[in-house]
């Protein structure tokens, strides 16, 4: 059993550090992700969207991470049994939210566009009308169609079909752009589910790829528990 015990704490220290590192990865593309769509989630744009529900569940994931990173370590390194029981403990709910995490992203991913269409119309209406216009929403919208290159939510005609004239923020060029264009022709709605996408499968990929790793933690750090420390030596 020394034998097997002391492979077993190695196991769980080099996982816990491993995890550790997974944990802040994560929370780094979590990162990148909130502050890309913060960008344009202003005024009355994107407001109503569960676009957030997914980001929230992988910070969740990010902060288990370390938490079962620091236990797992401290545990082994200190001889705490209790800490091992909670680095168990807080696997089991790691796994949990990891499938909770994938059936979010997975449901999600196929409502995305005609959700993101939607907030975008709304957006163009309130924010580009002569009336009442929402500066705030028309800034966050001319910052979406500059940076992702795209015109609307589908395309330029969600402007011109409710009488709208085209925006600045969808020209080709500034510079060489009139009203009557040239205009970009591709929607922004499409290329933000796009950006989404890439980011959540990002997300998803770390947590599956490491999905072996964890019940193998799991199942080591329930033998270490249920020894005493002299007997893992």
């Amino acid at each position: 059993m020394g034998v097997v015990g002391g492979c077993a704490k190695a196991l769980i220290g080099t996982l816990a550090v491993l995890f550790f590192i997974i944990g802040v990865g994560l929370l780094a593309v979590i990162g990148i992700i909130t502050v890309e769509f913060r960008a344009y989630a202003t005024g009355d744009l994107f407001k109503d969207l569960y676009l957030w529900a997914p980001v929230g569940t992988g910070f969740a994931v990010g902060l288990l991470l370390l938490a079962c990173g620091t236990l797992g370590l401290a545990g082994i390194c200190c001889e705490k049994r209790g800490m091992i029981k909670a680095f168990a403990s807080l696997m089991v709910v790691l796994v949990l939210l990891e499938i909770a995490a994938g059936v979010i992203i997975y449901v999600y991913r196929e409502d995305l566009d005609s959700e993101v269409q939607s907030s975008i119309l709304t957006g163009i209406r309130r924010a580009y009308n002569t009336t009442n216009p929402s500066t705030v929403t028309r800034d966050a919208l001319n910052k979406l169609q500059e940076n992702l290159k795209c015109c609307g939510g589908n395309n330029l005609t969600d402007f011109t079909s409710v009488g709208l004239n085209v925006p600045a923020a969808c020209c080709v060029d500034k510079n060489s752009c009139t009203s009557g264009g040239p205009f970009r022709t591709s929607g922004c709605s499409a290329k933000l589910a796009d950006l989404y996408n890439d980011y959540a499968t990002i997300t998803f990929g770390i947590a599956v790829g490491f999905a072996v790793l964890q019940i193998i933690a799991l199942i080591y750090s329930c033998v270490v528990s249920c020894r005493d420390w002299d007997e893992l030596v």
